[in-house]
């Protein structure tokens, strides 16, 4: 009967070592599983094994690590280690081979393949892990020549300054100003003056004619009307003023009363004096009026001033009145 084989697992994980006897359990298999949780458990054994698989990662340290410091022990020097490495990792074939590891499984495994490989191992038929081929290093880059300095340039001299201008003796005409100097228009237009491009004022335009408002008191002025704008009417006639009706006779006083002192007579209106100053004063104004138009202002302008007499000397008038009757009221 042949002796079976050792082989050990060093893994921190309960459950990989339990995987791990159960795959290698079959007795026509000719192998013993031998089950070690740290390094140091493994070399405190002393156990001969044919073959050990390795986690990659034990806590603190890592499967490359623990390859090493097993392989440094006498005893397991040209002992075959396979490292485990789990799905997310990547396996590092260099570290392996620096650490002296034979190659690497993916966990989780498949029993047949782990015992195909594990017989492969033992046999000798398996291949040796080779080290990684260094990596050439990239050249280092030329070095690129510096640009060549252009030497420093003089600096340009200064403009020539103009020469002064010399002074022009008295009575000389001034020179002619340089090529391309702006010209500035010095002409100023004034209103009124010809060559001024026209009146900026507006042009008197003809408007409705004015019907003159006495106020209560004494009117205003009126201003004089614009040329050639008032149309030609006749004036009306003035209103006649309505006599006022005598009071009641008065009684016959026990003494007679001393007559009542007469008002003075009201002024005569310069009704003949004004349209000839008013004429005047309007051909002073307005020049250019037609005598037709003339005498149509002069008429309108003399109603206004009828009705400001009448205003002035009615109202003496009519205030004398009622004090007669207010005398006569009193000695009844």
């Amino acid at each position: 009967m042949a002796v079976a084989k050792k082989i050990g697992i060093l893994d921190d994980s309960a459950t990989i070592r339990a995987a791990f006897q159960l795959t290698f359990a079959g007795e026509d298999l000719g192998v013993e599983p031998r089950l070690f949780s740290s390094t140091e458990e493994l070399l405190r054994s002393g156990e001969k094994l044919e073959l050990l698989y390795i986690d990659s990662k034990l806590g603190s340290q890592d499967g490359y690590q623990a390859c090493s410091q097993v392989r440094g022990a006498p005893a397991y020097a040209n002992l075959p280690v396979v490292i485990l490495y789990g799905p997310a990792e990547t396996f590092d074939a260099g570290r392996a081979a620096a650490a002296g590891a034979a190659g690497g499984v993916q966990k989780p495994w498949d029993s047949e393949e782990m015992i195909a490989r594990a017989q492969a191992f033992l046999s000798g038929s398996a291949p040796a892990m080779r080290p990684a081929a260094a990596v050439p290093a990239a050249p280092e880059p030329a070095a690129v020549p510096a640009a060549p300095v252009p030497p420093p340039q003089r600096p340009a001299p200064p403009p020539a300054a103009a020469p002064p201008a010399r002074p022009l003796p008295p009575g000389a005409p001034l020179p002619p100003p340089p090529v391309g100097t702006p010209r500035i228009q010095t002409q100023i237009a004034i209103p009124g003056r010809p060559g001024a491009g026209g009146s900026p004022f507006p042009p008197i335009q003809a408007t409705k004619p004015l019907t003159p408002v006495a106020p209560p008191g004494r009117p205003a002025a009126p201003a004089p009307p614009p040329a050639a704008a008032m149309p030609v009417r006749p004036a009306p006639a003035a209103a006649p003023v309505r006599p006022v009706p005598p009071g009641p006779p008065p009684a016959p006083p026990a003494h007679p009363a001393p007559s009542p002192v007469a008002a003075p007579p009201a002024p005569p209106a310069k009704a003949a004096v004004v349209p000839v100053d008013l004429e005047r004063k309007l051909t002073a104004e307005v020049p250019g009026l037609s005598p037709e138009q003339l005498q149509a202002v002069v008429r309108v302008v003399s109603r206004e001033i009828i009705e400001q007499v009448a205003w002035e000397v009615v109202p003496d008038l009519a205030e004398t009145i009622i004090r007669e009757q207010i005398q006569a009221l009193l000695k009844e």
